[in-house]
């Protein structure tokens, strides 16, 4: 067996444990007693480390949380997470892109009425000052 179906025959029966806990649930709920348990052909040491090798394999590989549901979920949550990890992937980095610009032109715009602000107090002095100098000179006459 290769490692792709080890891996594929470990979810597998991580499945089916997952199925046959609910379907135990579901009788001790109805029933009010436990199943009682079908003993094991592997060993516990076997069970443990075919258990690591899987798990630490399977770890590195992305797990899709939809799958939490169990096999056959809706189609309305399969679109809902389609259109959230699109929103995460695409609109949510433009938006953030978007932000800085608009950061950056908010800069120049502040940068700009500075400027603005700057000529035309340099203006004013130079009126000002003119105003003064052809006002003291009428005096003089």
């Amino acid at each position: 067996m290769n490692e792709e179906e080890e891996k594929e025959h470990y979810k597998f029966e991580l499945k089916v444990q997952q199925s046959t806990a609910k379907i135990e649930d579901q009788k001790e709920t109805t029933t009010g007693s436990p199943t009682p348990e079908i003993p094991s052909t592997r060993t516990e040491t076997e069970t443990k480390t075919r258990d690591e090798k899987t798990k630490s394999s399977c770890t590195a590989q992305y797990r899709d949380p939809i799958h939490w549901f169990g096999f056959l979920v809706p189609s309305a949550l399969r679109s809902s997470q389609t259109i959230f990890v699109r929103a995460v992937e695409e609109d949510i980095p433009e938006i953030l892109r978007l932000d800085m610009e608009l950061k950056q032109v908010e800069i120049n715009v502040r940068r700009t009425r500075k400027q603005i602000s700057k000529l035309s107090n340099q203006q004013f002095r130079k009126t000002s000052k003119v105003k003064e100098h052809g006002a003291s000179s009428s005096f003089e006459a």
